[in-house]
């Protein structure tokens, strides 16, 4: 059976260019996309999360994240993960 990969941007991350390439362009900020992908086709689905957990976290490290409401999602007691 052959598998699908769905690219999902769940939000954006504004932060220092040179964070994305060392030392290139230092104090340049810029805004890069952060995704998760969702694997389809094996016996269940699979989610490969690589999004921050909340806009929070990311000014702790000296960046800004940014989520639209329909980019939100928490997982389920039942294990399945629903968007907000």
């Amino acid at each position: 059976m052959p598998l699908e990969i769905r690219i999902m941007n769940l939000g954006d991350v504004e932060l220092d260019s040179s964070f994305l390439v060392w030392g290139h362009e230092p104090g340049k900020r810029v805004i890069v996309p952060s995704y998760s992908y969702l694997i389809l086709g094996a016996d269940k689905p699979i989610l490969v999360d690589t999004r921050f957990r909340n806009t929070d976290i990311m000014q702790k490290l000296g960046m800004v994240g940014f989520q639209k409401e329909e980019q939100i999602y928490e997982e389920s007691s039942d294990g399945n993960f629903v968007f907000i």
